[in-house]
């Protein structure tokens, strides 16, 4: 069930009256049967941004969503629970499955890896990476995803940027926001 890449392009939350990044989040994302594959790109002035530098060895953490990081979260059509990875620039990762908005948050213990590649690039930075989605939902069952970003400025400031934010405040966790379908 091999399907097109779906494009994608993240918008900022508003924030009144403070100026956001100067970036663009755009990409795509594509399902092979057993398999996620998603691309990003943040382009434009990474100056402004606070982006750890690369670790020596990248390894799984929590908390990421509170500096600068991508993420996706990704639920079946058919079920409450959903799963919410983030990506630092670092190269440090993290998957949780919840069982529903909100509740039961946990390490997902079913996947040991998700490989990703970090590049730095002329223009921007750029992420790859391939979910195995076997030990998580069948392959022909469909399935949501919301791709996010959380930007940390190097003042401090954050935004927080989604394919669509459906509530008056930031919440990737709401399913109105998983706009693309495999």
């Amino acid at each position: 069930m091999a399907t097109s890449a779906l494009p994608f392009s993240l918008r900022a939350f508003p924030v009144g009256g403070r100026v956001l990044p100067a970036v663009t989040i755009t990409g795509q994302a594509e399902r092979n049967r057993e398999t996620l594959q998603l691309f990003y790109r943040l382009a434009g002035d990474l100056n402004g941004l606070a982006l750890p530098p690369p670790a020596a060895v990248p390894a799984l953490k929590n908390r990421l969503w509170e500096d600068t990081c991508l993420e996706f979260f990704l639920a079946p059509n058919d079920r409450e629970s959903y799963w919410e990875a983030n990506f630092s620039p670092a190269g440090h990762w993290n998957l949780y499955r919840f069982d529903r908005y909100r509740e039961g948050m946990a390490e997902e213990k079913q996947i040991s890896t998700i490989p990703a590649q970090w590049h730095h690039t002329a223009t921007g930075l750029e992420l790859t990476l391939e979910l195995d989605l076997a030990p998580l939902v069948a392959a022909d069952q469909a399935i949501m995803v919301g791709i996010n970003a959380v930007l940390r400025e190097t003042s401090g400031a954050i935004s927080h940027w989604a394919l669509l934010h459906p509530q008056p405040q930031p919440d990737f966790h709401d399913r109105a926001g998983f706009l693309l379908t495999f």
